[in-house]
């Protein structure tokens, strides 16, 4: 949308330009690569690849000499730099030490009268960067030339403006990245105090004993068992009305949903065994090592999980918490390389500290209590 022919209306004192008019628009070249005697100096040369959105420093991949850069599109300090060909079209940035650029860049070496900083900010914004897009030859490879870049309008306040807004922009730049940084430090301390309560919860600290504990074995409360992959030679054995869980599908969570299902046929036909519901999974085996998950829905997995299908004296969140908090312990026992893997011999023999029924309620309703709290800190920080 226009306003009196310009793209919008603007505060007092501003103006309508085009990028030609706030400072000299040139296009990069590349030396000639097979002279040895360009390359590998002090003058950096920029590309595509080497400009950062978003920010106003960028590093060269490349460099040049001084017969490179004398070869070359000079460039002062302080040039912006706006790509102007293929799917990175209009990525920006400001450089800071004299250099020079390919042919897929138009530079911009502003006037001694404005801020360079203000007129690599704009180029950053939506606004410019939808025009630059959009005034871009319209062929498999989008290329602005060097006269259609320069006859684009430019939005420019006087000089003390410019001064303003650039201060502005980095000190709200400045807060957004501290926001950032804590933000990441947050999620990472709210992961760290969930392993903790959970640590604390499995060894009976979390809430106040009121019974005794005894230690047993995975393999002493319930029924373990590992899937399998029915043949994929035979298309017969997939596509039915069995879900079939894979270890990726595990979430740490409830499982409601599992995308792939085979045949009563592909069960039959295989050692894939049907997990009834409420049935706690761990994965055994690569990258997914120690991810656990309760089902909500029948299923049948794959020989990288296993199963507790029956269990006794104990609570199925309970266990579920127990496998989570001992993830690590798994992970150690998996051993390196590219395929880590624990097996089922492993994990029936693993010790668990078992309160009375009761106790494990408790234990459980603290850690979701808790657990609840982080959470919802989490989803505020999003």
């Amino acid at each position: 949308e226009t306003v009196d022919g310009q793209p919008f209306a603007l505060p007092k004192d501003w103006k309508w330009v085009k990028f030609g008019d706030i400072g000299k628009v040139v296009t990069g070249s590349t030396p000639s690569k097979s002279n040895n005697e360009f390359y590998n100096g002090e003058y950096p040369f920029y590309k595509p690849t080497d400009l950062e959105q978003g920010i106003n420093t960028i590093k060269s991949s490349d460099s040049l000499t001084e017969k490179g850069y004398n070869a070359a599109r000079q460039l002062p300090k302080y040039s912006i730099l706006v790509t102007c060909i293929g799917a990175t079209i209009g990525k920006t940035g400001l450089i800071h030490k004299e250099g020079s650029c390919n042919q897929q860049i138009n530079a911009i070496i502003p006037n001694n009268n404005l801020d360079s900083k203000f007129i690599y900010y704009t180029c950053t914004s939506n606004f410019i960067q939808d025009l630059i897009k959009s005034n871009a030859s319209a062929t498999t490879l989008p290329i602005i030339n060097k006269n259609g870049f320069s006859k684009l309008p430019f939005p420019l306040p006087p000089l003390a403006e410019q001064h303003r807004i650039v201060s502005a922009i980095e000190k709200w730049f400045s807060l957004i990245d501290e926001i950032e940084t804590n933000k990441e430090s947050l999620q990472a301390a709210i992961k760290q105090t969930k392993s903790k309560v959970l640590d604390l919860a499995i060894k009976g600290k979390l809430v106040k004993k009121t019974a005794e504990w005894k230690t047993v074995t995975l393999g002493e409360i319930g029924k373990w068992q590992a899937g399998c992959t029915p043949s994929r030679g035979h298309k017969e054995y997939y596509g039915g009305e069995i879900p079939w869980l894979k270890t990726g599908d595990l979430n740490d969570g409830f499982i409601t949903e599992i995308p792939e299902h085979i045949t009563q046929l592909g069960l039959d036909k295989s050692s894939a065994k049907l997990n009834p519901k409420d049935s706690v999974l761990i994965a055994m085996y690569g990258a997914t090592i120690g991810k656990v998950g309760i089902l909500t829905f029948p299923a049948a997995t794959n020989q990288a999980c296993c199963a507790c299908t029956e269990y006794k004296d104990v609570d199925k969140m309970y266990l579920f918490y127990f496998l989570l908090s001992h993830r690590d312990v798994f992970i150690s026992q998996g051993g390196g390389g590219a395929q880590p893997n624990i097996s089922k011999d492993i994990i029936v023999k693993t010790s668990i500290p078992l309160p009375p029924l009761a106790e494990q309620t408790r234990i459980v309703s603290k850690i979701e209590e808790v657990f609840a709290l982080l959470d919802e800190i989490e989803r505020e920080l999003e």
